[in-house]
């Protein structure tokens, strides 16, 4: 599979795969990682095909910081049973574009990996990209999570992960300065408040820590 996405390619040229599976044709040695592979091995995730993918679709390039914060919950966020499936309206045509466009690299990966006999990667859940996106532009956590069924508690620990992807991005080795800069002031823009003081858990915040200044 990582052939197929070009991650890996064979060392010599001229050897190019047959039906058989990669793995009977090639030892590990005969690879040689390629640029996509080098920028692969900086993302750490349940879904790190899926975001490479979309970084190198561009999918994030247009965005601006507070649009870049709600995207990445679709790279981290796993909702509740009761709570999966959601399909709010997005906050900017700018993410409503991306969004489309992840959903039709979601196809893509999960069709791959259905070809190649593995597990499938999460679809991207978009249940937090209004909160996050409302976070992002200077909200109150409880205004944020208006008509949101996330506890106070679940939305920060999932914008800590939204923090850590967007780290990650902004230091893979093909970023462009643009990227690297909007994912870094995407970062700051979710990190204050009690996301950023926060080092326990806030399932049971009183009413006044939800509102946040």
């Amino acid at each position: 599979m990582l052939f197929d996405l070009r991650h890996m390619v064979p060392a010599d040229d001229e050897r190019m795969p047959t039906a058989a599976p990669v793995a009977d044709e090639f030892r590990a040695e005969e690879f040689v990682v390629t640029e996509r592979g080098q920028r692969l091995r900086r993302i750490y995730g349940e879904r790190d095909l899926f975001t490479e993918m979309l970084v190198e679709q561009g999918a994030l390039s247009a965005l601006s910081p507070q649009e870049l914060a709600s995207f990445a919950t679709l790279l981290v966020y796993q909702a509740k049973r009761e709570d999966e499936g959601a399909m709010p309206q997005m906050p900017t045509t700018g993410l409503t574009r991306a969004v489309r466009e992840a959903l039709e690299v979601h196809t893509e990966l999960e069709a791959l990996e259905k070809r190649h006999h593995l597990e499938p990667t999460a679809a991207p859940e978009m249940g937090l990209t209004l909160p996050m996106h409302r976070w992002a532009s200077g909200a109150s956590l409880r205004a944020a999570l208006e008509e949101s069924p996330l506890a106070a508690g679940d939305f920060v620990r999932w914008a800590k992960q939204c923090i850590d992807a967007l780290d990650q991005l902004s230091k893979v080795p093909t970023a462009t300065s643009k990227l690297a800069t909007a994912c870094q002031d995407a970062v700051s823009l979710i990190s204050r408040g009690v996301v950023a003081y926060s080092s326990v858990a806030y399932q049971s915040m009183e009413d006044e820590e939800l509102d946040d200044e």
